[in-house]
This record gives structure tokens, sequence and C-alpha cells, in this order.
């Protein structure tokens, strides 16, 4: 299962925030530390795949060992990544979506300066989605 992958490093928090653009959000306040009132990101990546786990915290108020607030819904968050080359495959997945069917992400690609991006649309957070972007090759 891609989630258990091995291969995959988690890379948050040497690719997002600061000076690091390979990993950008807009349409939420994005947090690689697990923060209250934040959509927390977890990114992983290996020569195969990219994985980037966002859980709505949205409704948090940071004491993790007393029941929470269910979040609202968030709609259209705009992931954008750096990618070594265009994916062969782009999809999200999410218990509450299609009883975790992988929904097919359309994408735009654009060259930078840095490198080669893409950034699509994540229709909906409720409370946890994994956007995954494949290679058919190891990169």
């Amino acid at each position: 299962h891609i989630l258990y992958d091995p291969s995959l490093r988690d890379v948050s928090k040497t690719h997002m925030g600061w000076d690091n653009y390979e990993y950008a959000f807009s349409g939420c306040e994005a947090s690689v530390h697990g923060e209250a009132g934040r959509v927390y990101a977890v990114l992983r990546e290996s020569p195969a795949r990219k994985l980037v786990s966002l859980v709505n915290l949205t409704a948090s108020d940071g004491c993790w060992n007393k029941p929470q607030k269910e979040p609202e819904a968030l709609e259209n968050i705009i992931v954008t990544m750096a990618v070594p080359a265009e994916p062969a495959e782009l999809y999200a997945i999410s218990p509450e979506t299609d009883n975790g069917a992988p929904q097919r992400l359309s994408y735009t690609l654009e060259k930078r300066p840095e490198g080669l991006f893409i950034s699509a649309s994540l229709p909906r957070l409720k409370r946890w989605s994994c956007l995954v972007a494949e290679w058919k090759e190891q990169l």
C-alpha cells in the first residue's frame, strides 16, 4: 500500500516554508508542525512518487488529549509542488470520498527558473486527504 511504502522519506520540514519552495498551498493556512487552526501537511517522497497528506486542524484548539470540534470542510485547496518530470498519475484519496477510491486530478504544468512544477486543486478536505503524484519510471 502506498501509505506504507518504505522508500518514502519525510521531507516536510526541509521542503516547505522559509526559503523552501518545493511545496506550496493556497486556499488554506498550511503548516508542517501540526498547529491548531491550520492544515497539517505531511510531505513524503521517493524516486517513484510524492505523497501530500493533509489533516484539517482548523477546528482544533491544540489539545490533542480531549475531544475536538468537527472541522468545516475546506474546498479547492491548490497544491503546488516541484516535480522531476510530468507525472503519469495524479490523484487524491480520502476515506471520506467514494470510500477511499482514487479521484484523478487535472493539473497545470509550469516551467520556472527553479524547475518544473505542477498545481492541482484538491476538491475537498474534511479531515484527511492525500494527494499522490506517480511516475512510470523511478526518476
